[in-house]
């Protein structure tokens, strides 16, 4: 985890620490609402499942244990003391379940969505965003009180984002086989438009509460001010740090704390780093 420093219109990253470096495949970290505890997905061998890090405590908690079943995407379910997460069985079969902070009691979210679920995104308690498995992955908005799903769009990736402050999502469309951008789509106008173009091979972002969009090129951490700027700039190259490039980065609702899984100069190791006060 690493501090997140802004002064005027200049980011900056202090104090990074190192959460886990277990050599388990580390994935899709996810800041809690209260921005001090974050899950992750840690895959051993055949299988994943959810854990928890506390900043207060500095502890690891593994939160499931599903022997046969693969788990990804862990997110907090709005307005429930709960999260969420794709489970997927060995028939291949990708469901969305909340389940308590104990690991236990899943329960479908929705059961709307025919094809096998990839990836989503919450907008609200109400509505959720996601982007189906297979060949052809398409962007979904169900609406949870009606069970009804409207198609958004097509020949997208598996990242999504609630933008913060808006009833819009963040998503990623291959326009050209060279050539992707991440894209914004209003749920109350229908309507999408591009926001900026994705590095080569990475298509990962987040948001920090104030709208500033953040991704990476390698080990480069960028940022992008929608309606302002026309280039990414860096906010660090953290290769000096012995980081060959980060795979995974996402910022808490605070915006002061990002949790980056990188892979290390070197080999093939994942560590999900983090950060504490300055």
């Amino acid at each position: 985890m690493v501090d997140l420093l802004a002064v005027g219109d200049v980011l900056a990253l202090h104090n990074p620490i190192v959460v886990t470096d277990r050599r388990a495949h580390l994935d899709q970290p996810t800041f809690l609402p209260e921005g001090r505890s974050v899950l992750f997905v840690a895959r051993d061998e055949d299988r994943s499942d959810i854990y928890r890090y506390d900043l207060s405590s500095d502890r690891v908690r593994q939160l499931t244990r599903t022997w046969e079943d693969d788990e990804s995407f862990p997110q907090p379910v709005p307005s429930q003391r709960a999260f969420s997460v794709v489970r997927r069985d060995q028939r291949g079969r990708a469901q969305l379940l909340s389940l308590d902070f104990a690991g236990r009691n899943p329960s479908p979210i929705t059961e709307a969505v025919r094809e096998p679920i990839a990836a989503y995104a919450w907008v609200d308690e109400a509505d959720v965003v996601v982007v189906t498995a297979g060949p052809s992955p398409e962007l979904l908005h169900v609406d949870l009180g009606s069970d009804e799903v409207e198609p958004i769009g097509s020949h997208v990736g598996t990242a999504v984002q609630r933008v913060p402050g808006r009833r819009t999502v963040s998503f990623v469309r291959q326009e050209t086989p060279s050539e992707s951008w991440i894209m914004e789509y209003d749920l109350d106008s229908r309507e999408t438009r591009r926001i900026a173009p994705t590095f080569r091979g990475h298509e990962d972002h987040v948001w920090t509460p104030g709208g500033v969009l953040l991704t990476v090129d390698r080990s480069d951490l960028r940022w992008w001010r929608p309606g302002q700027s026309k280039r990414w700039q860096s906010i660090a190259d953290i290769g000096s740090w012995g980081v060959n490039r980060v795979l995974r980065v996402t910022v808490n609702p605070q915006g002061d704390k990002l949790a980056l899984v990188v892979e290390r100069a070197g080999g093939k190791a994942r560590t999900m780093a983090a950060g504490g006060p300055p």
